[in-house]
């Protein structure tokens, strides 16, 4: 059932209690304002009992098979990578979307979505703004960008906090690459970003090689409409 049953379901409920309203001579108790007020009462009621009949159960399943996507994605990513570098001890990969609150859309901020095994729930709390962290520069410079643990000062000159970088302090090397959506072919806004990450050094992962970079914007071409 789509969003036209939901507005005819919602006036079949109104529509019932108002006929019962004057069915019940009830016109003589409440003010005009009152029957106005019930009825809108009626209508909220009926669209919340919607939402979780139907609407709650469909977006949790399309979730779920989301993360079924995703995950297979992230195994055909792990094989790739693993082939062209067979010498790397293990890679994790997330994808975080770009999100916005009611109040402050001006301050967007990453967190982790979707996710690899091997991450610690205090890491997928953590949110990270435009110019923190190396997903968080990313975004803000829209660019391909890539993290060397060995390279102290960039790390900490990426505002992350005493938090942030106690929660990540064994990861050693990151390359996180925006995603975009289909229709935007300049690449002009990114809706969110995908991480690799590892335990081992840059030296290892080669995040910082061509053959790298040029292999997960292939995958963020494929995860891009997948996002909701």
């Amino acid at each position: 059932m789509g969003g036209l049953s939901l507005i005819l379901l919602s006036f079949l409920y109104v529509l019932a209690i108002a006929i019962s309203l004057f069915a019940n001579q009830l016109t003589t108790e409440f003010s005009t304002t009152g029957q106005i007020i019930i009825i809108l009462i009626a209508f909220l009621v009926s669209l919340v009992v919607y939402y979780f009949q139907f609407f709650r159960p469909l977006f949790r399943l399309k979730v779920k098979h989301l993360e079924m996507l995703l995950a297979a994605l992230f195994e055909a990513l792990s094989k790739k990578y693993y082939a062209l570098n067979p010498d790397v001890g293990k890679i994790r990969i997330n994808v975080m979307r770009l999100r916005r609150k009611i109040y402050v859309p001006w301050k967007p901020f990453l967190r982790i979505d979707f996710c690899s095994n091997g991450y610690l729930d205090a890491e997928k709390e953590q949110k990270y703004c435009r110019n923190v962290g190396c997903c968080g520069t990313a975004i803000a410079e829209n660019t391909l960008m890539y993290f060397d643990a060995n390279q102290v000062q960039l790390q900490q000159s990426r505002n992350m906090t005493a938090t942030q970088l106690q929660v990540t302090k064994h990861v050693k090397s990151i390359l996180s690459t925006p995603i975009y959506r289909p229709w935007d072919i300049f690449k002009s806004s990114p809706i969110g970003v995908i991480n690799l990450d590892s335990e081992d050094e840059l030296e290892k992962t080669k995040f910082d090689k061509d053959y790298v970079q040029n292999l997960v914007p292939q995958y963020a071409e494929l995860i891009g409409p997948l996002l909701p």
